[in-house]
């Protein structure tokens, strides 16, 4: 993604709303907490926990120097049915 302008706005997007609706398109505001977005607030804490658990097993492993031992050539081709 790439936007050329980011702004960070005091009291967030509810309080710029409720001040400056008419430059906001759609004219509308829906609270992340509206049953309608339930699903996929859901969905989106499971994927934050997710990667917060792949995180950590990757630092935990890059601390204790063990890495997951990588086949040798001839192991990944026979395993293709290439050997």
């Amino acid at each position: 993604l790439f936007f050329p302008e980011f702004y960070v706005m005091a009291g967030g997007y509810k309080k710029f709303f409720e001040s400056q609706e008419d430059m906001c398109k759609p004219a509308a505001y829906v609270p992340e907490a509206d049953p309608r977005f339930r699903l996929r607030c859901r969905e989106n804490t499971r994927l934050k926990k997710d990667d917060k658990i792949m995180m950590h097993k990757s630092r935990s492993a890059a601390r204790s120097g063990s890495r997951t031992p990588m086949p040798s050539r001839s192991t990944s081709m026979g395993m293709l049915g290439m050997a």
